[in-house]
Parts: C-alpha cells; sequence; structure tokens
C-alpha cells in the first residue's frame, strides 16, 4: 500500500449489489482513493460469466456503475442521482484475470452536474466504461423530489445527512 492510497469506508448495512460489503450474492467491491482516482480490483468467476470465459455485461454495468457513485461520493461527500449515462464494451473483460475498476471525474458543469467515466482495465486495456452525469443535489428533500420514488431506508437516510 502507497502514502497515496485512502481506504474508502463503506457502511456494513450497505445492500448495493455492486459494493455492499455484507451482500452475499453482491460483487462486494472494495474502493480506495490513489492520487485522483477511485479504484478497486477485483478477479471475477463463472458466477458472473456470459459466454465462457467473459464477464456478463450486466455484472460490468454494476461494477462501472458503482465506481461512477464512488467518484461522485468521493469528490462530494454524498451520492447523487443520475442524470445520463453511456456505456461501451471495446473488448471482452475475461474471467479469472485481475481487473481494476478505476473512476475519476472527468468535467464539472456549473454547480449543477458532475461528468464521471469509469474503466475496467484487464492487462493494460480498457475493457470496458462508463461516463455518467451525476446531478449535483443541495439537500435531502431535493434529492428525494429528483427520486420521488427511492424508498428511505436507514442506510439512505445516513448517507443524505451528509448535506
Amino acid at each position: 500500500m502507497t502514502e497515496d492510497r485512502i481506504e474508502l469506508e463503506n457502511d456494513s448495512d450497505n445492500p448495493c449489489f455492486g459494493c455492499g460489503p455484507n451482500n452475499p450474492a453482491g460483487l462486494q467491491l472494495k474502493f480506495h482513493r490513489d492520487r485522483g482516482d477511485i479504484k478497486a480490483e477485483k478477479v471475477f468467476d463463472e458466477r458472473y460469466s456470459a459466454w465462457p470465459g467473459q464477464l456478463h455485461g450486466g455484472v460490468a454495468f454494476a461494477a462501472l456503475e458503482c465506481a461512477c457513485q464512488w467518484t461522485f461520493f468521493t469528490l462530494k461527500g454524498h451520492s447523487g442521482p443520475t442524470a445520463r449515462f453511456s456505456i461501451d464494451f471495446p473488448s471482452r473483460v475475461l474471467l479469472h484475470e485481475p481487473v481494476a475498476i478505476v473512476g475519476r471525474v472527468v468535467r464539472e458543469q456549473a454547480d449543477d452536474v458532475v461528468g464521471v467515466r469509469a474503466e475496467m482495465i484487464q492487462s493494460g486495456v480498457v475493457r470496458a466504461w462508463m461516463e455518467q452525469d451525476i446531478t449535483v443535489v443541495h439537500s435531502a428533500e431535493e434529492f428525494m423530489r429528483l427520486r420521488p420514488a427511492v424508498k428511505m431506508d436507514e442506510v439512505m437516510k445516513r448517507n443524505l445527512k451528509a448535506f
């Protein structure tokens, strides 16, 4: 571990499929900050396969989306609703080989949107990437107004106390 690496604390009650530490069916990604990037490492196995030897695209989506949100969270101190996203798979993510999942801020538009990008890098090759525009909200009330279908649970309440 380098001096530049800072482990990011995750709520033990977080049920997230991507990063929930106690979700037995999830990916249990553990993110850390390394200089300006947010990173996690993972070796995927057959539980997450599509074609033999390849990671399912939906699992890649979940990992990339989680990295985008952790990148935003680290910058702003709370989560934010995704306004739009794009995703691409220039190459397939292979099973049983280490994957670096790397997120970074790519743009900030005024005070209302942050653009983030996450990549899955394997053997030095970007295998999949996602870009998201995440809306900056300034209060728990604004978050709930933008996402009225979200059920407020205890984890969400703790997250939104950061406002």
